[in-house]
């Protein structure tokens, strides 16, 4: 153990003696340089875990290690497990589905995490370094076993002990290394369901198309950024409406893409989007996380290549980017997360505040079913009197009251889910909320409360159905078929 934490995360030198007799596995692999004396690392491994449906998975993910103040990362840096990595991994649904395309892959790290709830994934990198990392991520986690044996087609997963699994897995870390059988018989390792391919943008997947598409692309907006694995070598936020457009060409009809974004705003943050959107068959939920001003924005990207304020190089380009901003007008940068769904009928678009909180995997399941309610005309008044909703167990409701008061003069639902929304309701919304548990349907809950509360029904219908459309949007309520952690969850 204490030989491989100082090679793979100190990254120091290790005299070779020592790596011969307790770790003589990375010898003559990719992951190390070495002499007569001494092992030195070339990657560095960092742990990840997952949890995806109730499975959870621990995974080794190798990568160029990480930048510190005072060192410039090379050019073709393959970035290990970092913020915009994590956000992407929690943000992206896990829908059982047939096939999902990494684009940008870097080291394949959410092409492993697709690979728990696909049966097909496809990574995509402009750099060939980039993929031949993600080949010994995608080796170095397999723990499958499977018939056959090496340069033999894969025929069947079959069950095994913790002892298999363990000798499976040091086989897989051998092939990925070495390229070598660790001893005779051994069998393949399942990684079969990965592909690599090399090519800028779409290019790589022209004629195929995705149950699912995640990517976390080199979206930083810089002038002649040489940092492939961050900027995509275009002018200002252009790289994304490329993307945008290209989206639907390797979408399949129903199929989703989920994206961590930068663009530029001149005003309205919306306006970019309902520009790249125009015409395209493609729902679209966009939601702003943050909206920083230029200086702010260079700031963050200088430390991320690690030079520091006292760095000669820094102010020079502090002062370069920030004036090339001014240039274009443009007066913020946001940072956001889309959904986007392919949809040949008609589309539905919904632009959000989601600074509350970082969104997950379960809402964006969420909008997925709810884009596809919305395509099969779900959202109108009458289909939403007849739904029956239910409110999820991570929806809370606080009330204020004035001193030796009766009643709240204001009552908050606060949510944990989601984007972390807070909205203030009044008496008749906490009616209907309070009544949702999966049993009337919105209608008979409406009839209900216009007599209790003496209203005119067809008033009070006019008031509340647009106020339970946005909130079936946010997540307060979900369809009783969809809900999983839901106040009927236990019935």
């Amino acid at each position: 153990m204490r030989v491989s934490v100082a090679l793979f995360t100190a990254m120091r030198a290790v005299p070779k003696a020592l790596v011969q007799r307790h770790l003589p596995i990375v010898l003559g692999s990719v992951l190390v340089d070495e002499d007569a004396a001494t092992v030195s690392p070339k990657l560095q491994l960092s742990s990840l875990q997952m949890e995806i449906k109730g499975q959870i998975r621990h995974f080794l993910v190798a990568a160029d290690p990480k930048v510190f103040p005072g060192r410039t990362p090379r050019s073709d840096s393959v970035l290990g497990v970092g913020g915009a990595t994590n956000s992407l991994l929690a943000w992206a649904p896990r829908n059982d589905v047939s096939s999902v395309l990494d684009l940008g892959c870097g080291g394949g790290v959410q092409a492993l995490a697709a690979g728990m709830h696909a049966r097909h994934v496809v990574g995509t990198d402009i750099l060939g370094r980039a993929l031949d990392i993600a080949r010994i991520n995608a080796a170095l986690n397999t723990d499958l076993v499977v018939t056959g044996r090496v340069g033999t087609p894969a025929t069947a997963a079959l069950p095994q002990t913790a002892a298999q699994s363990a000798k499976n897995r040091r086989n897989a870390t051998v092939l990925a290394l070495t390229g070598k059988r660790a001893t005779k018989g051994d069998v393949t390792p399942a990684c079969n369901k990965f592909q690599w391919l090399q090519g800028d943008m779409l290019a790589p997947e022209a004629g195929r198309t995705f149950d699912l598409v995640v990517s976390n692309p080199p979206f930083v907006i810089e002038p002649a950024g040489s940092l492939t694995y961050r900027s995509g070598g275009r002018p200002g936020d252009s790289l994304i409406g490329e993307l945008v457009r290209g989206i639907p060409a390797v979408l399949a009809e129903d199929g989703c893409a989920a994206l961590i974004l930068n663009w530029e705003v001149r005003g309205d943050w919306q306006q970019p989007w309902q520009q790249w959107l125009q015409g395209l068959p493609l729902d679209a939920w966009v939601g702003r996380r943050e909206l920083l001003e230029p200086w702010q924005y260079v700031q963050m990207w200088l430390r991320d290549e690690g030079l520091t304020p006292d760095n000669p190089q820094y102010q020079q380009r502090f002062t370069a980017w920030v004036q090339d901003f001014a240039e274009r007008s443009v007066s913020g940068i946001a940072l956001g997360y889309v959904l986007l769904r392919k949809n040949s009928g008609q589309v539905v678009r919904r632009f959000e505040d989601a600074a509350g909180r970082a969104p997950t995997s379960e809402y964006a399941e969420h909008l997925w079913a709810v884009f596809r309610r919305a395509s099969a005309g779900g959202l109108r008044q009458d289909s939403l009197e007849k739904s029956q909703f239910v409110v999820p167990r991570d929806v809370t409701e606080e009330r204020y009251y004035r001193p030796g008061a009766e009643h709240p003069n204001v009552i908050m639902y606060h949510q944990g889910g989601g984007t972390g929304r807070q909205e203030q309701v009044d008496t008749a919304l906490t009616g209907l909320l309070g009544a949702c548990d999966g049993t009337m349907s919105i209608g008979t809950i409406i009839d209900a409360l216009a007599q209790l509360l003496g209203q005119d029904r067809t008033a009070l219908t006019d008031q509340l159905i647009p106020t339970v459309r946005d909130f079936y949007w946010w997540g307060f309520l979900r369809d009783r078929s969809e809900a999983v952690d839901c106040n009927d969850s236990d019935a």
